[in-house]
């Protein structure tokens, strides 16, 4: 009770102040209302009444801001696409569209809104930064370089110009190094959010068990429903053989990102190491043919008709990957020891020369 009194008197605070006219003609309350120290929560719920009433795009660009300050950003993603419906080439809906495409692992589609900007802010630090971490998940190092050399072309905060720094280093490792994230950063670089949560990724395999759990709950109290936070932590269950509660969690993961294939390839694999291979062929199922993980899908489900002995579905499946995927030979190396065209490295006869007495 205590609590929802405070927030009844937080909206009456907010309906109390003289609203203004924003640059769309739209009724809004004072900007006041939505200072950075207001709590994201109570803004989403002073928000969501008023759009009962006024559905407007400063509205729902307001309620996107502050969902994704609590990184719940498959909402986020949701209201800036209805704010964007109604004026399509406002720059900070754009730009916060990338940002929350980026949070969702959206980057091509992050990458399109992210050059209107640039387009049309020739000199800013935020959109240059912004493209820097876009194209280092990209793999694009030389285009990151760019960028980074962009902004410290113009005027940053010291704090800036550090996470820059960084983005730079991680550029410069291979595609695996940089996916298990093995690097150092020093307190100064964690200020900034993205860093520090890779720098927690980076501790799945270096910390003892207990320690990298507290870590870990600490930040999702934070952000209970920030996916990569609880993506970590369904590996960790994982990890530790706490199955059944991984398996909840990848649920919950799932319903934060929006069609995020990698992520639901990453869940099939877990449901392949405890052998539940029919949830594993479930969530294959979910993944089209114009993912960029197709590839990886149709190699999976082999590896799993061969698990179960399904030898006609999997001479479907390696069938497909060879007419989709020509050039990589796992699929006709593994049609070829199937059907018994190349001898299975398991099934090696032994040597029919006697082994005998070596001279020396």
């Amino acid at each position: 009770m205590k609590n929802i009194g405070i927030l009844l008197l937080g909206f009456f605070a907010l309906f109390s102040c003289e609203t203004n006219v924003d640059s769309k003609g739209e009724k809004m309350p004072p900007a006041t209302a939505y200072l950075s120290q207001q709590d994201p929560i109570k803004v989403i719920a002073f928000l969501s009444q008023l759009l009962e009433d006024q559905q407007s795009a400063s509205l729902y660009y307001l309620r996107a801001k502050a969902y994704y300050d609590l990184h719940v950003y498959q909402k986020a993603y949701v209201d800036i696409n209805k704010a964007i419906e109604n004026v399509p080439s406002d720059l900070d809906y754009l730009f916060l569209s990338a940002k929350i495409k980026f949070n969702l692992e959206l980057y091509q589609e992050a990458l399109k809104d992210a050059h209107v900007v640039e387009s049309a802010k020739k000199e800013n630090v935020d959109i240059f930064r912004l493209l820097a971490k876009i194209h280092l998940f990209l793999h694009q190092p030389a285009l990151v370089h760019i960028y980074i050399r962009k902004a410290q072309m113009l005027k940053m905060s010291s704090d800036a110009n550090v996470s820059l720094q960084a983005f730079s280093r991680l550029s410069q490792l291979d595609s695996l190094t940089f996916e298990k994230r093995y690097f150092t950063l020093n307190p100064q670089e964690l200020q900034d959010p993205l860093l520090h949560r890779l720098n927690i990724e980076s501790k799945f395999s270096l910390m003892p068990a207990i320690q990298y759990q507290a870590l870990v709950l600490a930040e999702i109290k934070k952000y209970p429903l920030d996916p990569h936070l609880l993506r970590i932590w369904a590996r960790f269950l994982g990890k530790i053989g706490k199955n059944a509660l991984a398996e909840q969690v990848y649920k919950k993961v799932d319903e934060q990102f929006i069609d995020n294939f990698q992520l639901k390839l990453e869940w099939a694999q877990f449901y392949m190491k405890v052998r539940n291979y029919p949830s594993a062929l479930g969530i294959l199922s979910q993944i089209p043919v114009s993912s960029l993980v197709f590839k990886e899908v149709l190699w999976h489900k082999s590896l799993i008709y061969g698990y179960m002995g399904n030898k006609v579905a999997n001479l479907s499946v390696l069938d497909s990957g060879i007419q989709f995927f020509n050039q990589d030979i796992r699929f006709r190396m593994s049609k070829d020891r199937l059907t018994g065209k190349r001898a299975d490295s398991l099934q090696i006869p032994l040597d029919s020369i006697p082994e005998g007495r070596r001279e020396f």
